[in-house]
């Protein structure tokens, strides 16, 4: 299980949605939210722990998922953190470009509570296979 996740997302809502599902699967995990992908370089460049995981959406002001991902895959610090998408583009393109850039996985980005916590599983099933 990670044991601190950044959520790259710009709609307050989903990034309450987001804290509470993940807390309910582990209390015991940190969350931090950024509302762009300049806000979450910025937490990457400031913080004392980094993440074990990030969850970015792709549709944002400033500096959109595309760009965050493009540009922390390129930062020898932050490469090896892996990234997973949760996007409500249903784009084939979208998501070839996101895995091209480095994302370890897309998630269409639930409307339900039940629906994201079985994704998030996902993700953490993933992330702890290789940060064993």
């Amino acid at each position: 299980m990670a044991h601190k996740v950044l959520i790259i997302e710009d709609d307050v809502e989903d990034q309450i949605l987001f804290v509470e599902t993940i807390q309910e699967i582990d209390e015991f995990c940190q969350c931090e939210c950024a509302g762009n992908g300049s806000e979450g370089i910025d937490y990457l460049l400031n913080t004392n722990t980094l993440p074990s995981i990030i969850l970015l959406d792709l549709n944002m002001p400033l500096m959109n998922g595309f760009e965050f991902l493009e540009k922390v895959k390129k930062m020898d610090d932050f490469r090896h953190i892996p990234i997973y998408i949760f996007s409500t583009s249903k784009s084939m393109q979208d998501e070839a470009k996101t895995r091209k850039l480095g994302a370890k996985s897309y998630f269409m980005k639930p409307n339900n509570i039940p629906a994201l916590r079985e994704s998030l599983n996902k993700v953490f099933a993933d992330a702890s296979s290789f940060h064993q």
